[in-house]
């Protein structure tokens, strides 16, 4: 089939948000609005030390792994479907890669939820926290663009993100390919850039 499997959709959803923390382009630094997150969360630290902004791009990565499966709740053999079966009762009716692999949608859906909870429930790291989980989700989307079936993103005109000749199915030697590439960004980013040994030492000296 033409469905990118869900191993690969959170390895390449990491691998960009990582190369994304790297280069500082996360929403607080973007848009002033997600400042007061950072702020929220930094006051956290007093009851929970581990905590901290040494820590932060690793929530922000598990978060992104969990919107990396989103988009797929439309199809009831996903992963995810398979996982929570109530809500892919719901969204089960849907078009697979219909409106939940929409960049319009998905823009307008976790924009909204997030304005909202930081608006009306004055919630600043739930509303952060849904903005990582609409960039996952988004990037779910550039995931399905590297298959054969591509993404209508606007509901129409099919994109890809790689020549049509590149494009792979599912579980095919060429989705193992990306799976490598894309894991390999990851982890040498999270070496080299956010130092994961110490950071992982430090958990556990808090746990300790």
């Amino acid at each position: 089939g033409n469905i990118m499997i869900y191993k690969t959709h959170q390895v390449s959803a990491l691998a960009i948000t990582s190369i994304m923390l790297s280069i500082g382009l996360e929403p607080s630094n973007i848009i002033p609005y997600y400042q007061q997150s950072i702020k929220e969360y930094i006051k956290l630290e007093e009851k929970l030390p581990f905590l901290t902004l040494d820590t932060l791009p690793f929530i922000i990565l598990f978060i992104v792994s969990i919107g990396a499966l989103l988009p797929d709740l439309d199809h009831h053999k996903s992963y995810i479907s398979r996982k929570i079966k109530i809500i892919s009762f719901f969204t089960g009716f849907l078009k697979h890669r219909g409106p939940t692999h929409r960049l319009d949608y998905n823009i307008l859906f976790f924009g909204f939820f997030s304005v909202l909870t930081m608006e009306i429930f004055n919630n600043p790291i739930l509303s952060y926290i849904i903005i990582w989980l609409g960039i996952g989700s988004i990037l779910h989307i550039y995931g399905d663009m590297h298959t054969k079936s591509g993404v209508k993103l606007f509901g129409k005109k099919t994109f890809y993100v790689l020549p049509k000749k590149m494009t792979f199915v599912t579980n095919s030697p060429k989705e193992s390919m990306w799976f490598g590439i894309y894991i390999t960004i990851f982890f040498f980013i999270m070496f080299y850039q956010y130092n994961l040994f110490t950071v992982i030492e430090e958990l556990i000296n808090n746990f300790k």
